[in-house]
């Protein structure tokens, strides 16, 4: 599926991604001829940020063709730390699909106020219900995925629709292995998917 927008980013649903699945579904879903392709890396790669995160892949070593990732973030805030581990699929994605983006109280104030002198940013369409905002002990809007006494909302967005969004830019090209992600975000999740292309780390399957 290919969207085409005119501004910086898509716009924000109250239910994340999943109406782009449903609208999926309702188009259906037709096989295709051609077999699909697998890409991984030829060898364990890294790559680190300043601040102590990374993003580690590692190869596909035979037998079924799937993507794991295991994902962990780590905030000051009440989100602290959080872990998911997944082998990728359908169910999974379709689950996770729900998770919203988040921000802190502090950035959502400045986004409704200070941010509307920048016209292309999407921070404008910010409201109560499709993000997740959070603050040093609180959440203030309703948060999703409870396990125990956590919310597993911001690993699940991280690991789903911001890691594998990246991983898609390997084009027609379905990324099979391991990808370790530790407090990373979108810049070092792009700059490595370039840096894999551009220094000849991957290899078809």
């Amino acid at each position: 599926m290919l969207i085409k927008v005119d501004s910086g980013d898509p716009p924000l649903f109250d239910d994340s991604s999943y109406p782009l699945i449903n609208a999926m579904d309702e188009a259906g879903v037709t096989d295709s001829a051609s077999a699909a392709s697998y890409v991984t890396v030829r060898e364990p790669v890294a790559f680190g940020g300043k601040n102590g995160e990374f993003l580690l892949f590692l190869p596909y070593e035979g037998g079924e063709k799937r993507l794991t990732i295991d994902c962990a973030i780590s905030w000051n805030t009440v989100i602290g730390d959080q872990r998911v581990l997944f082998d990728v699929s359908e169910d999974t994605f379709r689950y996770a699909a729900h998770a919203r983006t988040n921000a802190t109280r502090k950035q959502y104030i400045l986004a409704k106020t200070v941010g509307k002198l920048f016209a292309a940013t999407r921070n404008w369409g910010y409201n109560e219900r499709n993000i997740l905002i959070h603050g040093k002990k609180r959440f203030y809007t309703e948060p999703r995925f409870p396990v125990g006494k956590k919310f597993l909302e911001p690993v699940w967005h991280r690991a789903t629709l911001d890691l594998m969004a990246a991983l898609a830019l390997t084009g027609p090209y379905r990324f099979i292995g391991t990808v370790v992600s530790y407090r990373a975000g979108h810049t070092l999740d792009c700059d490595a998917v370039r840096a894999l292309y551009r220094n000849d780390l991957l290899t078809t399957i």
